[in-house]
């Protein structure tokens, strides 16, 4: 499985997206595993990467923004671990640091790398945005 989105670029130039590990539906339905409940989702974004900037649309469009928290990762990859040579989405250490971008109010995460991690000790795919936290640690990735 793909560790980055460079990784998912074909030889002909094309990107091709990997299927998603973490991949659940927010239902209506009160008896689903994920019940529509406004505060229990939260929504990771960069605003450099077009399928989160629709989601962060569509949250707007539909209103959800209001049920739905949301924080916005560094434009930028850093490093996401120390010792580590793999780059992706970090968050800022300080609101001031890039405008927009945030450090991760709910779990306090440095990269969404970590959040994937406080999900899953065995994860090994991409660390990818968007990507929604809930608060019983399970990752949605929507696309």
């Amino acid at each position: 499985m793909a560790r980055s989105s460079i990784e998912e670029v074909s030889e002909s130039g094309a990107f091709v997206r990997s299927p998603s590990a973490f991949h659940n539906f927010i239902s209506e339905d009160p008896n689903s595993p994920f019940p529509a409940e406004s505060g229990r989702y939260h929504l990771y974004v960069s605003f450099a990467c077009p399928w989160a900037c629709r989601c962060l649309a569509y949250l707007k469009l539909k209103g959800l923004d209001k049920i739905i928290g949301h924080t916005v990762v560094k434009s930028k990859w850093g490093r996401t671990k120390d010792g580590d040579t793999h780059t992706g989405w970090v968050f800022p250490a300080s609101n001031a640091e890039e405008a927009g971008a945030e450090p991760d109010p709910i779990n306090g995460a440095t990269s969404v790398r970590e959040l994937y991690e406080i999900a899953s000790t065995i994860y090994s795919g991409k660390y990818s945005v968007p990507v929604c936290d809930i608060s019983v640690k399970w990752l949605f990735y929507f696309h």
